[in-house]
């Protein structure tokens, strides 16, 4: 239970500071060693690598003379552990790290690249809650100056197929095909990977709709970036016409998203010592350049992804920056629904300061809320940032999926929502996606936001395989679970919004008494009314279902309900009408 000092801060700064325009959601986390370790790091990854319903964290350490990698065991009570194991023992010069299922045995595996022509590193999970390294065939014995890897199903057999982007040496870049029984066969005789650029990022997605899986490639030292249509079994053709193609930059970082809820992706790029750029899809493999509100930032910009972290139904931006120059802030935009971003400059991830590669969303408390964590290097020594995102009044869905026909990791997977969000209907899209920036990995989880919308009206998962699965009237503030062709479970209900500053309170105004629903279990916990200066007036115990709170005794207008738990504490100020 917390304390009654901690509870009368929550209410002192909801009685002064409740009528900001915008408050900060996000606290950065000071403990653990994720956030106090001294490392050279380059890419973070949001995974579950132990099936436990708990998103651990990958980060990749890349100084010259090698460093080990490191995967945290998410402990299930917001602490991270640091396994003992295979994975954390390289002792390479790694970058990028892409992290999928790749032989469909409901496990997630990890594929690390390392730069200096040193081979890249292919672990296969054992299931028992570590990994075996595999040390033979072209996918680990290739070398190169790899940069980063991501997953994904070329020819839609269910087996995820894996692209390698190379910056030196001869700079070609690899397309693995995954035969499904152990074998990566490595592809030739095509621009994929007979181009030779400066190739920094690599992204699956599905640029113009019909179906399959595209690759969209970064480049820098101002070359122009590449795009190659899937045209089946394995047979891409290269676009050569429009801006997203022929605009020349130095471009580290590529994410997409649907930012403006149009049914079709756009594509964020982030740009070293440049402005970076948004390219708006028009539905039809068009892209129209959007050079605001990033043209005055003037970052040196490495990574990106796309995230809806404050749940109001669209897609915001979170962008690293780091090595031209020491103590480089981040940035966080804001999507207002339509498109248009907005810079957040009071947010904690926005304040801190230092060089960063990488960096990924997932929601590692599971209390419905999008957490970040960026991986940090500058002068190789510094410690990376895990921010716990706070939450606020709206709500929100979570859909994890598992491929049957298609691979079980659900690579490439587009879900489709409907829901009312301020009195409209709303579709929004995810494409699930083994690398949504450079050197980052969101998590395989389908986050939603759902602004005030109380229910979802369609859910449509639109599969690799062709499959389409339909769900109607499913409700908000749950974490669903499915299987391809197959049933929705539901994985978690959170009826109350767990770490926001919320409880729903009836009536408000009130007279003599309120009403609040308690859908917890914990026999200890309470309700406490407090006065505008942090008097309390009034404790009473908490029961599971509906409560009743007579505040006839008090004669004060204006009040604090606090509903504590062993989970968090719930607030809403009343007014006696």
């Amino acid at each position: 239970m917390k304390s009654k000092n901690y509870i009368l801060s929550i209410l002192l700064s909801l009685l002064f500071f409740s009528n900001h325009s915008y408050s900060q959601q996000f606290t950065s986390v000071s403990v653990g060693a994720i956030v106090t370790t001294a490392s050279g790091s380059r890419s973070c990854n949001f995974i579950d690598y132990n099936n436990d319903g708990f998103e651990d964290i990958l980060i990749t350490n890349g100084t010259t003379g090698g460093e080990d990698n490191m995967l945290y065991m998410n402990n299930g009570d917001e602490t991270f552990t640091l396994i003992d194991d295979i994975v954390n023992q390289d002792n390479n010069p790694s970058d990028g790290s892409t992290c999928a299922d790749y032989n469909n045995d409901g496990n997630i595996d990890i594929f690390t690249v390392n730069w200096y022509n040193d081979d890249n590193l292919l672990y296969l999970n054992d299931s028992e809650g570590g990994f075996f390294q595999i040390d033979s065939g072209h996918i680990a014995t290739g070398g190169g100056y790899s940069e980063t890897a991501s997953w994904g199903d070329a020819d839609q057999d269910g087996f995820v197929d894996l692209y390698v982007t190379n910056s030196a040496g001869v700079k070609k870049n690899y397309l693995y095909k995954n035969h499904g029984n152990g074998y990566f066969e490595k592809m030739t005789g095509q621009n994929v990977v007979d181009d030779a650029y400066f190739s920094r990022c690599v992204n699956w997605i599905d640029y113009d709709n019909d179906g399959d899986d595209d690759i969209f490639v970064t480049n820098e030292n101002n070359q122009a970036n590449n795009l190659y249509r899937n045209d089946g079994d394995f047979v891409f053709t290269k676009i050569l016409t429009g801006n997203l193609v022929s605009d020349l930059s130095t471009t580290m970082s590529a994410s997409w998203g649907d930012i403006d809820n149009d049914g079709d992706f756009d594509v964020f790029v982030s740009n070293y010592n440049q402005s970076n750029r948004l390219y708006e899809n028009d539905g039809e493999g068009n892209f129209s350049a959007i050079t605001e509100p990033w043209s005055s930032d003037g970052g040196c910009s490495f990574s990106s992804s796309f995230a809806d972290y404050d749940n109001d139904g669209d897609l915001d931006i979170f962008v690293t920056n780091g090595y031209c120059q020491n103590d480089l802030k981040n940035y966080l935009y804001q999507n207002d629904g339509s498109g248009a971003f907005t810079l957040i400059e009071n947010e904690a991830m926005t304040l801190d300061s230092g060089g960063s590669y990488g960096c990924a969303w997932g929601d590692y408390n599971n209390d419905g809320q999008l957490d970040l964590v960026v991986a940090n290097w500058q002068n190789e020594t510094q410690s990376n940032s895990l921010y716990k995102n706070d939450g606020n009044e709206n709500n929100w869905v979570k859909i994890s999926l598992e491929g049957d026909e298609s691979n079980k990791s659900a690579i490439g997977t587009v879900v489709k929502l409907k829901s009312v969000i301020n009195g409209e209907s709303v579709w929004q899209m995810r494409h699930i996606s083994a690398q949504s920036g450079y050197c980052s990995q969101n998590s395989l989880v389908a986050h939603f936001g759902l602004g005030d919308g109380t229910s979802i009206d369609s859910l449509i998962i639109e599969w690799p395989s062709g499959n389409i699965d339909n769900f109607t009237d499913l409700i908000e503030n749950t974490h669903y679970s499915i299987i391809e062709s197959g049933d929705l479970e539901t994985l978690g209900l959170i009826e109350h919004k767990m770490g926001s500053s919320s409880l729903d309170v009836y009536p408000n105004p009130f007279i003599d008494s309120i009403e609040f629903k308690y859908d917890g279990s914990d026999i200890d916990a309470q309700v406490s009314v407090f006065d505008i200066h942090g008097k309390e007036l009034l404790i009473e115990s908490v029961y599971f279902g509906l409560n009743r709170l007579n505040l006839n005794s008090i004669s004060k207008s204006a009040l604090l309900i606090v509903l504590t738990d062993s989970k968090g504490i719930y607030t809403q100020k009343i007014i006696r009408r």
